[in-house]
């Protein structure tokens, strides 16, 4: 009876698909280079089907000249768009400027700015070494 209703957990969670909320976060004074690297991060999000959230932080001065934070997130939106759909427009909220979006159907996704070789691990931030070698 448990395994049971252990399995119809899991196929209704993966029915409803996936509620992760992933996070991009950027800069008003952001590298181009910077700025490419984590748009390859967040399609990649898009790309497997998370939801994703841009980010923008301003500190000090920056809170003086809004309208470029908001100009890199409307241009991530649009960079991004191959991939996912804003869920609304771009809100400040005190030093943030925060930003949903959504991933298209899955047979509309298009990954342009990742080259396949490059497809990243959801668990890239984990270690896989073997502690076990070190301590002996």
């Amino acid at each position: 009876m448990y395994e049971l209703s252990k399995r119809q957990k899991e196929n209704k969670a993966k029915a409803s698909g996936s509620s992760k909320i992933k996070e991009v976060k950027f800069r008003v004074r952001i590298d181009e280079h910077d700025y490419m690297t984590k748009l390859r991060r967040a399609e990649h999000f898009l790309f497997k089907g998370s939801k994703l959230k841009l980010s923008l932080m301003f500190r000090g001065r920056e809170m003086e000249h809004t309208e470029l934070g908001f100009k890199i997130v409307n241009r991530a939106a649009k960079d991004l768009e191959h991939v996912g759909q804003p869920d609304g427009t771009p809100k400040q909220s005190g030093r943030h400027i925060n930003m949903v979006m959504s991933p298209l159907p899955a047979n509309k996704r298009k990954l342009l700015l990742t080259k396949e070789g490059e497809i990243y691990d959801d668990d890239d931030d984990e270690d896989d070494d073997d502690h076990n070698e070190q301590q002996s």
